[in-house]
Parts: C-alpha cells; structure tokens; sequence
C-alpha cells in the first residue's frame, strides 16, 4: 500500500471520527440549550413577578402614588421593546452564544442597580437599562427553541414559558420570604447573581445548531410581513393578552392588599402563577391535536366571566379559586398564539417572535399604567374590572382572525 494512500485512509478515519463526535455533540447541545433557555425564562419570570410584591415597598420607601408606580411598567415595556423588535429581526445575524450571555450579564447588574437605586427616578433608570438587556436575550429564545424543535413547537414553546411560570410563582413567595427578614433591596440582590451564573454558563456553550436557516428582513420585507392579515391578528391578540397579564402581575397583589394581609395578597398572585404550569401543560398537550385558534378562542371566552369574578367575589377562599381558574385559562393563550405564527412561517421565527413580543408589550406599556391612573380617580376595584373587558376584546379579535385566516 502506498504511503498516499494510507494516509488517505487517515485522513478518511479522522474524518469520520470527527463526524461521529459532532453527531454525538448535537443532542448534548441541544438539552444544555434547552436548559439555558428554561433556566432563564424561569429567571425572568422570578424578578418580573417579584418587582409586583414589592410594589407597597417601593411605594413606602419613595413615597409613591398609585400613578406613579403605574409608570414602572410602561418603562419596562419601552426598554424592552427597544432592543426586542431590532434584535429579532436580526437573528440569523447574531453570534447567539455571546449575545445571550452579554445581555443576561448586563441585566444582572442593572438588577444590583435597581436594589441600590437611592430615588425613584434611578430605579426607573435601572429597570429600564435591565429590560433593554432583557429584550435582547428574550428575542433569540424562542428562535433558537422553533429550530431544535421544528416540529413540536407547540408543545415546546408552552414547556418554556411553563419554565417562565414555575419562576414567576417563586417570585412572590421570595419577595415574601426576604421582607419577612430583612430590606426587600436584598432581594435583587441574590436574583442579580443568578444572573450572572447562567450568563457565565450561556458564554461557554457552543452556537446552537438550525440557526444558519433563520433569515434576517430587511426594513421593506417587515413592512410586508406585517401587512398579512396572520401577522395584524397576532399583534391585536397579543397586545390584549399580555394587557391582561401585565394588570394582574402588576395589580393583583396591590389590590388585594387593600383588604387582606400582605402575605396573603402576594400569595393571591403566585396561585394566579402556579396555575401557569398545569395550564401551559395542557395547552402544550392539546393545542397541537386541536388547532391553536380553537383552543385559543375557547379559552379565551371562558376566562371573561372568571376574570370578572375575581373582582366581584368577597370571600377569600371563593377569591383563591376564582384566580387559580383566571391562571389556568389565560396561561397558555401567549405561547400558543406564537407557535400558531411561527408554523406560517418558520423561516422567519426570529421576527415572527419580534412582532408578537413588540406588541404584547404594547400593551403591557398601555393597560398597566391605564388601570393605575384609574384607580387614583376611582377605586382600585372598579379599575381591575379592565381584564375582563379586555378578554372581552380578545375574543372578538380571535373571532375574526379565525374567518380571516
């Protein structure tokens, strides 16, 4: 055998080594991917639901109005969406490793920022600075989960923001837990380290595998992917679905401390969360046999009289029962609604996640900060009567994108 050719053969047996290994590597990425984004859509869920607890604090510490903590969610909303919409539709651009781990460390220390922010309008400065960095990693999750997943996304999208909901229902019970014993500023302290684990986690991960497919859309092709009758549905339901979200985690547990014990307020608004976790279960089991407008609309038709009668009824057990149903029946309408947009046009999952983000968080800028300006005119129980108008409204929308589309 000559030495070419057996050097040949080298060559061949390293390459088929090398082959084998990455083959090998692929389906370790792809879990420890999976479990960076669950980790951190859990982590997200924890210091947004956390920051609703500790609304009296914030209110007591800046002597605030209900006015003025009304604005802390329309500052999110803005810094969010800033860097939300610009980096989803870029997606296909990006290294996702480093950008990820960038973001999720520079929201570990605006967090540091917000529990050490001497005056209000430095905490609105953090929180804002935080949800610009929060944008960023929160546009390539679900991308990155719709090609490990092309085809579950459905099922997979409901488990990642179950992940989101099993972080969210801690968060009140640990802003509970730290106030008992100490400065609610600690709180943020431990989230901001938690943060900067996983960023130092994300920064040693290899690229994840799909994202070379995703197509990035120049300014004239996103003025025609929104133009579609899909994409104008998806924004008008998006926008009410996380209106309605965005009052209950920033008002429910305000409101109920109007007349029930502050532990107990914020436990109202972590069952209202720990119901996010059967209900996202089940949407992820059915939606895909069923079809996700039909279940979608269903839902949503059922949450209006219960939405309104966690405002009508008295009694705090009927109160518990009548939240946990509201959690169950709004849970999975978000996730749903995006994997029913991203199966019209999987190539474009970074700006389909954009569009359906940027708008959710429209009205998260709009109807948080509208019911607090209402209950400094009225009464706080009149202003909560705004979530089951806007299911209300979400039904009618979801009626006509299905006749449309």
């Amino acid at each position: 055998m000559s030495e070419a050719s057996e050097r040949g053969r080298v060559a061949e047996r390293r390459q088929g080594s090398a082959g084998r290994e990455q083959s090998d590597r692929r389906p370790a990425d792809r879990r420890l991917w999976t479990a960076a984004i669950f980790v951190f859509s859990a982590l997200v869920g924890l210091s947004l639901q956390m920051r609703g607890a500790m609304f009296p604090s914030f209110a007591a510490t800046f002597d605030l109005s209900e006015a003025e903590l009304g604005l802390i969610a329309p500052v999110s909303a803005l810094g969010y969406v800033l860097t939300l919409f610009g980096v989803g539709m870029v997606v296909g651009r990006l290294r996702v490793e480093r950008f990820v781990a960038l973001a999720l460390a520079v929201a570990g220390v605006c967090l540091v920022g917000v529990g050490f922010a001497p005056t209000f309008l430095l905490l609105l400065a953090f929180v804002f600075a935080r949800m610009v960095a929060t944008g960023g990693f929160r546009a390539l999750g679900r991308p990155v989960l719709s090609h490990l997943y092309p085809a579950n996304r459905g099922r997979v999208f409901n488990f990642q923001t179950m992940a989101w909901a099993v972080g969210a229902t801690a968060g009140p019970l640990f802003a509970t837990f730290v106030l008992a014993r100490g400065d609610w500023r600690v709180a943020y302290v431990v989230v901001a380290a938690l943060f900067l684990v996983v960023a130092a986690f994300v920064s040693r991960l290899p690229a994840p595998d799909g994202m070379e497919n995703e197509r990035s859309l120049s300014l004239a092709d996103v003025r025609t992917l929104l133009r579609r009758p899909s994409m104008l549905g998806l924004s008008a339901a998006m926008a009410l679905v996380v209106g309605i979200e965005g009052g209950m985690f920033t008002w429910l547990p305000y409101y109920a401390n109007g007349f029930l014990p502050r532990s107990r307020a914020n436990l109202l608004l972590s069952v209202y969360l720990a119901a996010y976790v059967p209900g996202r279960l089940a949407f992820g089991a059915v939606a895909e046999r069923l079809g996700y407008l039909r279940v979608v609309t269903a839902a949503a038709a059922l949450s209006v009289p219960v939405l309104y009668a966690v405002v009508a009824v008295t009694a705090e057990a009927a109160l518990f029962a009548a939240t946990f149903c509201a959690g169950l029946l709004v849970s999975g309408l978000f996730p749903t609604l995006l994997a029913w947009a991203t199966d019209r046009v999987p190539e474009y999952s970074g700006p389909v996640n954009a569009v359906a983000m940027t708008a959710g968080q429209g009205g998260y800028f709009v109807f948080p900060a509208v019911v607090g300006a209402v209950a400094s005119a009225t009464t706080m129980r009149t202003a909560m009567h705004a979530e089951a108008a806007l299911a209300a409204a979400l039904v009618a929308v979801l009626v006509v994108l299905r006749a449309r589309t």
